[in-house]
Order: C-alpha cells, then structure tokens, then sequence
C-alpha cells in the first residue's frame, strides 16, 4: 500500500520524541514506562513485519537493534539527560515478541 511510505516516518518521529525528550512523561501508574516501551516495540514490529514482509530475517534485525541501540544511546554522554536501564530493554524486547506473536496468530 502507498499509505504505507507516510505511516513509518510518523512512526519514526514518535518513537524518536518518546525515546529521547529531555523530560520524562508524567506517569500514571507504576511502571507505565514499561507498558509503553512495549507497546511502542510491538507496533514498530507489527508494521515492520507487515511492510517487509518479504524479508521478515532483515526487518527483525533491524528492530531488535533499535530496541537495544535506543537504551545504549541514552547511556552515553550524547543524551545526559535520560538514563538507560536493564528493565527498558527488556520492555523493547517484550513488545517486539508480542509483535511477532501477534504477527504469527494473525
């Protein structure tokens, strides 16, 4: 579909604003960042697996290397504000396997 060239880069930039604003979001319930990692990794990895759904190898490469790349960014001196953290990963991690569940069942 050619509507699919406008979804990413929205996708893209969202992520992005999410990921690495200054401040943090204010929270509504323990552990909210948690749930939004996740959902966030899982609908990057359903569109990705949707739109690349010719090399599913590639496209889930690429994810998985976001989903670690983006907490090791926020380590580094480049983003001073934002920490990085084990349990972040994991969230990324988990939402890219329900994801790829979702993608499986559907």
């Amino acid at each position: 579909m050619r509507q699919d060239i406008f979804v990413m880069p929205v996708m893209a930039v969202t992520a992005g604003y999410a990921l690495f604003r200054a401040q943090s979001f204010e929270m509504p319930f323990a552990h909210a960042d948690l749930v939004a990692h996740a959902a966030l990794f899982a609908a990057i990895t359903l569109y990705a697996l949707f739109a690349g759904r010719h090399r599913p190898h590639i496209v889930l490469r690429l994810i998985l290397a976001l989903a670690v790349g983006s907490e090791l960014l926020q380590s580094t001196a480049m983003l001073p504000m934002r920490v990085a953290s084990v349990s972040d990963v994991v969230a990324n991690l988990a939402g890219v396997i329900l994801g790829m569940f979702i993608v499986q069942v559907f």
